[in-house]
C-alpha cells in the first residue's frame, strides 16, 4: 500500500492516532463518538479532537467510533446527516480506501482482523494484524472458509511492519513483501518515520530505505511538513530536499487551506517553492467552496492566481451540487466562467443521481440548467446500472431522453462486468440494443484482464462476439506484461488473434522490454518489432534524469 504523505497531499484534512486496545467488559454496552480526526496506536483508530454534536451536524464529514467493551469495533467516514460518507479513513501503516473499517478481535486480544468496506457494505481489503505486524488479504471466494487461502502473496508490499513510541504511536512503517523482504511504495520509499503532536497526528514524514534508514523518494523529497490548527484541520503541506529547500508535492509545493467555524475547507491556495501563487495540475491557482447548515458542499468555484474566475484544464469553472435529507449528492451542475451553469465537452450541464433501496446509484439523468431532460452528444440522456450484492456483477445501459434504449458513443447500448475472484480476472462485455454481445466502435466485443497478487494487469485480451480473439484498431488482440520480484514492469509484448507477436499501430513496436540499475532506477527501455528485433538501440532512450516529474492527476487538490 501506499504511505499517508500520498493521502495527506491528496485529502489535506486528515489526520491519525489511536488507543492501544483494552481488555473487554462483560456487559458493556457499545458507545459512540464522533471526531474531526482518526489517530492510530498498535493498528487500531480512535478519536481526535472531539466534535460536540452541534458541530458534527454542520460538518461535510466527520469520523464515527464504535467501542465495545473498550475495545473499537468500527470507524466510519460520515456526513453531517450522520451516513456513511464515501472517503478516505487513513492509517499510519497505510491509507485504507473506504467508508468504513470494522475491527474482529481474537478471544485472546491479542490479534484481530481489519475489514475494509465501502459505503454501500462491499468488502475493500482484509488485513490480518499481529504484534506490529500487518498482512493483506483478498475477499475470500464464495463458500471458502480458510482464511490463510485469501493472503495476497505478491512481490510489491503486501506486508507491513511498525515501530512504537512510549506513548504506543506508530514511529516507523516499513514494507515488504509476502517472503518478507523490503519492498518500496510508488514513492520509491520502503517505509517512513514519523513525528506527531501531543494529540497524535502526524507533523512530519521522512521516507526510508531499504535499510529503514533516511531515503529521498523518486520527486527527491525528504521529508514532508504538515501544520495543523486547535482545531485538528490541517492548515499547510509542504516537503523539502536535501538541501532542506522547498520541492514538489506533485506538482506545486505548498498548499494552504482555509476553514470554516465547523472544520469544513472553504479554500485552498497553491504556491510555488518562493511562496508565490502557482498553479495546480488542473491549471489553477485556487479553489473557494460553500457548505449548506448540515455541511454538505453546494458550490466549488475555481480561480487563477490572481483571484479571478477561471476555467480548469476540462473547461470547468466550478460546480455546484444538491443533496437529499440523508446528505447525499443528487445533483450537480457544471460551472462557467460566470459562476452560472454551463456545458462540458460532452454536452452535459447538469446531472440528477437516483438511489435503490440498497443506497447504490441505480440511474444518471442529464439534465440542463432549468432540470429539463438533455441528451449528451452522442444523445444519450440517462445511464441505468445494477450491481450484484456482493459486488462481482455490475451492469450499465444507455438511453435517450426519453428513456427509449440507445447507442452511445462507442455505439453500444451497453455493458455488463464480471470479477473473478478466484481467478483474479475482469470480463467486461458490450451489448446492443437487443441484449446481444456487440462489438464497440474499436471492433470489440469483450475485454478480459488478468491481475496478479500485486493487483498489476498481467494479461488483457479482446474478443468478438463468438468469443473468439479479434483485432482492436490499434491491431492488437492482446497485450502479456511481466513484472520483476519488485513488481515492476520489465517487459510487454503484443499479440495477435493466433497469439503472434503483432506490432502496435500507435506505439509502433511489438514489445518493450525495461531495464533497472542497482538502486531501482530506470536505466533502459528497448522496442522491439514483431520478430523480436530490437527498433532502437538502449543509447537512443531520453535520460530519465530530464524528464520533467511525473504528473498524477487527483493527487494534488483535496475535494471537500
Amino acid at each position: 500500500m501506499e504511505n499517508t504523505s500520498k493521502v495527506l497531499v491528496l485529502f489535506l484534512w486528515i489526520g491519525f492516532g489511536a488507543l492501544r486496545p483494552e481488555p473487554a467488559f462483560a456487559g458493556s454496552a457499545p458507545t459512540t463518538q464522533v471526531c474531526a480526526q482518526a489517530v492510530e496506536k498498535a493498528g487500531v483508530w480512535t478519536c481526535a479532537y472531539p466534535l460536540k454534536p452541534e458541530v458534527a451536524r454542520k460538518r461535510h464529514w466527520s469520523y464515527r467510533f464504535t467501542q465495545d467493551g473498550g475495545r473499537t469495533t468500527k470507524v466510519e467516514v460520515i456526513n453531517g446527516a450522520g451516513q456513511i460518507l464515501d472517503g478516505i479513513i487513513p492509517t499510519t501503516v497505510s491509507p485504507l480506501l473506504s467508508g468504513s473499517v470494522e475491527y474482529a478481535w481474537n478471544a485472546d486480544g491479542k490479534g484481530f482482523w481489519v475489514t475494509i468496506r465501502s459505503r454501500e457494505g462491499s468488502v475493500e481489503e482484509r488485513w490480518k494484524v499481529t504484534s506490529r505486524v500487518r498482512d493483506k488479504y483478498r475477499k475470500p471466494a464464495p463458500g471458502e472458509t480458510d482464511p490463510e487461502k485469501s493472503r495476497v502473496k505478491g512481490s510489491g508490499p503486501c506486508r507491513e511492519k511498525w515501530t512504537e513510541d512510549k506513548s504506543g504511536f506508530v514511529k516507523t512503517v516499513r514494507f515488504f513483501n509476502w517472503k518478507d523482504q523490503p519492498r518500496a511504495d510508488s514513492n520509491g520509499a520502503y517505509g517512513y518515520q514519523v513525528e506527531r503532536n501531543a494529540q497524535g497526528v502526524v507533523v512530519t514524514e521522512v521516507p526510508l530505505n531499504k535499510e529503514g534508514k533516511p531515503t529521498v523518494t523518486a520527486l527527491g523529497q525528504v521529508k514532508f511538513n504538515y501544520q495543523y490548527d486547535a482545531a485538528g484541520n490541517l492548515l499547510s503541506a509542504s516537503s523539502v530536499d536535501k538541501e532542506n529547500k522547498p520541492t514538489y508535492l506533485r506538482t506545486f509545493h505548498y498548499s494552504k487551506i482555509a476553514y470554516d467555524v465547523n472544520g469544513n475547507p472553504v479554500s485552498e491556495a497553491f504556491l510555488d517553492k518562493d511562496g508565490k501563487p502557482a498553479k495546480n495540475y488542473m491549471e489553477t491557482g485556487m479553489w473557494k467552496a460553500k457548505y449548506d447548515a448540515t455541511g454538505n458542499l453546494v458550490q466549488k468555484l475555481y480561480f487563477d492566481i490572481g483571484g479571478k474566475p477561471v476555467l480548469d484544464k476540462e473547461k470547468s469553472g466550478g460546480e455546484s451540487n444538491t443533496y437529499d435529507e440523508r446528505g447525499r449528492r443528487i445533483g450537480s451542475c457544471m460551472l462557467g466562467i460566470n459562476g452560472k451553469p454551463s456545458k462540458n465537452d460532452n454536452g452535459v450541464i447538469c446531472r440528477k443521481w437516483i438511489y435503490n433501496t440498497q443506497g447504490r446509484v441505480s440511474e444518471i439523468h442529464f439534465l440542463d440548467a432549468q432540470g429539463k431532460p438533455l441528451a449528451r452528444k452522442d444523445g444519450i440522456g440517462q445511464v441505468k446500472q445494477k450491481e450484484s450484492a456482493d459486488g462481482n456483477v455490475s451492469e450499465e445501459w444507455f438511453f435517450d431522453v426519453a428513456g427509449k434504449p440507445a447507442l452511445d458513443q462507442a455505439q453500444i447500448h451497453g455493458n455488463i462486468t464480471t470479477v473473478d475472484t478466484v481467478k483474479n480476472t475482469i470480463l467486461t462485455c458490450n451489448f446492443g440494443i437487443d441484449k446481444k454481445k456487440k462489438k464497440d466502435k474499436d471492433g470489440v466485443a469483450c475485454t478480459r484482464m488478468t491481475f496478479n497478487e500485486d493487483e498489476n494487469l498481467v494479461e488483457e485480451w479482446y474478443s468478438d462476439e463468438k468469443d473468439a480473439l479479434v483485432l482492436n484498431t490499434d491491431g492488437v488482440a492482446g497485450c502479456v506484461t511481466k513484472f520483476d520480484e519488485f513488481a515492476r514492469e520489465v517487459e510487454h509484448w503484443f499479440h495477435g488473434t493466433q497469439r503472434e507477436l503483432v506490432m502496435h499501430k500507435e506505439l509502433e513496436h511489438a514489445g518493450m522490454v525495461i531495464k533497472y540499475d542497482a538502486e531501482g532506477e530506470l536505466e533502459d527501455m528497448i522496442a522491439y518489432d514483431a520478430d523480436r528485433e530490437p527498433i532502437r538501440q538502449p543509447d537512443a532512450l531520453e535520460d530519465p534524469d530530464d524528464l520533467n516529474p511525473p504528473d498524477w492527476d487527483g493527487m494534488n487538490e483535496p475535494e471537500p
